[in-house]
């Protein structure tokens, strides 16, 4: 990584650095390119929504590639936001507006641009699973916003022949602090996960993958850059489907596999009691159907066409789901032990 403030070209200018997905892809940098000249900008160094800024930033640093990962992905939020017009305003400038502004910026600099979208861009049920040729519909103002960020490269790619760009759309993101892994955990200990939605199906996807998938389609753009007939094959612009490889499954199967995994782990470091809080938790978690204009019930991404273009170096879903398991069950433990140096299995 580079300092931000330095004045030089650089391979990638990496915006949204120091959120979840972000971080998880300036780390995927530093661990398999560390030979590229990477400049990692979170938003108080760079608002991508702002013109004058981004210009800014080009001129000094000269990208190859802009990998976007900053996003207002907050669900909730931007549902709620919808009554109140300064807060919609927020969503907009980081979901629509930035994406426009970096595609804007990239196309005049010559720059490729890699940008994350959602699964939510879609609505409704079904069982069928969604491409990319499948007309996006959104209802909720999370999805509404990310579609109007895609609609911005779109359209910027329209005026601009020679722009490149990559829209990968990714699915039930984890890995993090307050994914819906940790979420399921931290209910159940507390002994508040009673129901579970059980008409939402998709594949979770870890940041771990996303960030594997954004150095290696950056490299790739990298090597392509001005070769004719280069040896790997340019993936063609426009949006892709990107889960990791397993099962489609629903949310309460999803949660019962996230508490049986925990159970055991727990049991095996000798936290018995709370080990048995989780696996009661998973026997007794109930199914409920939810309308939800804000979340699609169907979530199924097609990945055939991205993965007919290149392979991603990644493990499935249940691989990464247990992973994140074990890193909140690694944090967890180690504030209980700081807090009482034993598990809450000990009799007081």
């Amino acid at each position: 990584m580079i300092d931000a403030n330095e004045r030089m070209s650089v391979d990638v200018l990496l915006t949204g650095a120091n959120g979840r997905l972000g971080e998880a892809v300036a780390r995927e940098f530093a661990h398999t390119a560390p030979t590229l000249r990477v400049a990692a900008l979170g938003r108080s160094l760079l608002d991508a929504a702002e013109q004058e800024a981004v210009h800014e930033a080009f001129s000094r640093l000269a990208p190859r590639v802009v990998v976007n990962a900053a996003a207002f992905t907050d669900v909730a939020a931007a549902q709620a936001a919808a009554r109140n017009s300064a807060a919609l305003d927020v969503v907009m400038r980081a979901n629509a507006r930035a994406p426009e502004v970096l595609a804007q910026a990239c196309a005049a600099h010559g720059a490729s641009l890699i940008h994350f979208s959602t699964d939510y861009v879609f609505s409704g049920g079904g069982s069928r699973m969604r491409t990319e040729v499948e007309k996006p519909r959104p209802f909720g103002v999370y999805g509404r916003s990310k579609r109007a960020g895609e609609a911005a490269l779109e359209h910027v790619g329209r005026q601009n022949p020679t722009f490149r760009y990559l829209i990968f759309r990714l699915s039930w993101l984890h890995g993090a602090p307050g994914d819906f892994v940790s979420k399921v955990l931290d209910a159940a200990l507390a002994g508040r996960l009673s129901r579970m939605r059980n008409d939402q199906w998709g594949r979770p996807t870890s940041y771990e993958s996303a960030a594997k998938l954004a150095v290696q389609t950056t490299q790739r753009e990298l090597m392509n850059e001005g070769a004719q007939n280069s040896l790997h094959v340019t993936i063609p612009r426009g949006i892709y489907h990107f889960a990791e490889p397993g099962p489609v499954v629903n949310r309460l199967r999803l949660a019962k596999l996230i508490l049986g995994m925990g159970a055991v782990k727990l049991a095996e470091r000798g936290c018995l009691f709370e080990s048995e809080m989780l696996r009661r938790a998973g026997e007794s978690l109930q199914g409920c159907r939810m309308h939800d204009r804000a979340r699609p019930a169907n979530c199924r991404l097609n990945c055939g066409k991205l993965s007919g273009l290149m392979a991603i170096d990644c493990f499935s879903w249940n691989y990464y789901v247990d992973k994140s398991v074990e890193n909140f069950l690694q944090s967890r433990l180690l504030g209980m032990e700081e807090a009482s140096d034993t598990c809450l299995d000990k009799e007081n």
